[in-house]
């Protein structure tokens, strides 16, 4: 029995991990619940999560299960100092901002939509010209959080008015307590690209890249795209993957990624393949999908991770489709604990 540890965004994930519980030692931070007065006092997740894990790490865990963007430096640090398989600091720190794994992407030649402009409360930077309509993001979300569809530039004017306005900080999707992202405070202006959004998760180890499911995104419409559906396997399967495989190999050589899951979501436009966003961890929504399907991904993965046994995902066609307000405009507006599989 192997001993984990595992820092996960909310109360959905639970049961997925839990279920961990029957195969390994596992210890859980839940972000929305079992430490949310140590949240609140703290100045940002990242100290709060920093802080916890040293008191974690005495336990001398075999694998630290990364579920959330946020907690990959501090995962990285602990996986260094205690020879731990996963995530190591260099590439940690190149994943956390969209604008550094874009311009990795354009050192390497791999599509991802243009960067007109990149700010945040003191300056801007200018890149080319705006086109509208074009994509209002912050650097460091992700799940589609905050990001918006602008069609001209009085939207833009008054959409950047807003998020400088001190109540519109940028908030991490488990923020609903007013704790403040510590990442820069940044914003991109990006290209809009019409097509399909499709994503992929899988496990990179010391030479070999695995896709293990592949999956569509359905964003809600409207000026606010958040993400409120999910179906897999995607109708992508089969078709698109060496194009894939043969970016990431380029990209984990570049950040020097080994040992650690991942998740990719891109834009499928005709037969160009533009990756959007990246993360080094689980993919939470498909998780819960093939949970659904009896297939808990986590422990195959850390079966994989420790015991070196090869696994394969395959399911039939399965929808998951979060609840939401009828009109999207922030992540309060989507109700992660709410969601029906079809």
């Amino acid at each position: 029995m192997a001993k984990i540890f595992t820092i996960i965004s909310g109360n959905p994930l639970f049961n997925v991990l839990k279920d961990l519980k029957k195969q390994h030692e596992v210890d859980f931070i839940i972000n929305e619940a079992s430490i949310s007065y140590q949240i609140e006092q703290s100045k940002s997740l990242y100290e709060c999560v920093n802080l916890l894990s040293r008191c974690y790490e005495r336990k001398n865990y075999d694998y630290i299960l990364p579920t959330v963007d946020m907690a990959s430096l501090i995962v990285a640090n602990i996986n260094e100092k205690n020879n731990l398989p996963g995530i190591r600091k260099k590439p940690a720190s190149l994943v956390m901002s969209k604008f550094k794994y874009y311009k990795i992407f354009d050192e390497l030649n791999i599509l991802y939509p243009k960067i007109y402009e990149l700010f945040d409360m003191s300056k801007t930077q200018k890149f080319f010209d705006i086109k509208y309509p074009c994509i209002l993001k912050p650097t460091n979300a992700s799940g589609g959080y905050n990001i918006e569809i602008l069609y001209s530039e009085k939207e833009k004017n008054e959409s950047i008015q807003q998020i400088k306005f001190p109540s519109f900080k940028h908030l991490y999707h488990t923020l609903r307590k007013n704790i403040q992202f510590i990442e820069k405070d940044e914003y991109l202006i990006q290209e809009y690209i019409e097509g399909d959004i499709c994503s992929i998760m899988g496990y990179v180890d010391e030479e070999n890249i695995q896709i293990d499911f592949m999956f569509d995104i359905f964003p809600a419409k409207g000026k606010y795209p958040a993400e409120i559906g999910f179906t897999g396997p995607s109708k992508y399967k089969g078709k698109i993957e060496s194009e894939i495989l043969l970016n990431l190999k380029k990209f984990f050589k570049f950040i020097e990624l080994k040992n650690s899951p991942f998740m990719l979501d891109m834009i499928i436009d005709n037969d160009k393949i533009y990756f959007i966003d990246f993360g080094a961890r689980l993919s939470c929504n498909p998780m819960m999908l093939l949970y659904h399907r009896n297939i808990n991904y986590a422990s195959k993965l850390i079966d994989k991770i420790l015991k070196n046994i090869d696994y394969k995902i395959d399911i039939e066609k399965t929808t998951l489709k979060l609840l939401t307000n009828n009109n999207i405009k922030t992540d309060k507006d989507l109700y992660y604990n709410k969601f029906i599989i079809e």
